[in-house]
């Protein structure tokens, strides 16, 4: 399963093409996904636009929408999805085109206490690939 977390802050007008790009992408490789939406505090229709590409996408983007009430910054929105798929019972991080690495739930909870305190995009993206090291 490739989890694809999407922060998303007033991303009305581009979450629908984006989600229905990502549908035909997946499509295209066979690989089992599964979207993460992180709504940072939108004031438009964010969240309706990517409930619409569910509907125009025939059933086949699988999509969860995690809503934050206040307007956090990409960081969080990132930190928050990551989370998400680390309390998921299992799932894959792929670092290199190389090598895929589990990750367990009991594995987990270090990882994300490691991107607690990131504050951008790519300290989280750092945490990812760390979770997917060998050590």
């Amino acid at each position: 399963m490739i989890y694809v977390i999407l922060p998303a802050w007033n991303e009305a007008e581009l979450i629908h093409p984006t989600l229905l790009a990502l549908v035909y992408a997946m499509h295209a490789s066979g690989e089992a996904y599964h979207a993460v939406l992180v709504d940072d505090g939108s004031t438009d229709a964010t969240i309706a636009e990517a409930e619409r590409a569910v509907t125009d996408s025939g059933g086949r983007l699988s999509l969860t929408v995690l809503r934050d009430g206040t307007n956090r910054g990409l960081g969080a929105g990132l930190r928050t999805g990551l989370e998400w798929c680390l309390d998921r019972a299992s799932y894959s991080i792929t670092s290199t085109p190389f090598a895929t690495f589990r990750i367990t739930p009991a594995a987990s909870a270090p990882i994300a206490a490691r991107c607690s305190n990131a504050r951008d995009g790519s300290t989280v993206m750092s945490c990812a690939q760390l979770a997917g090291s060998k050590r």
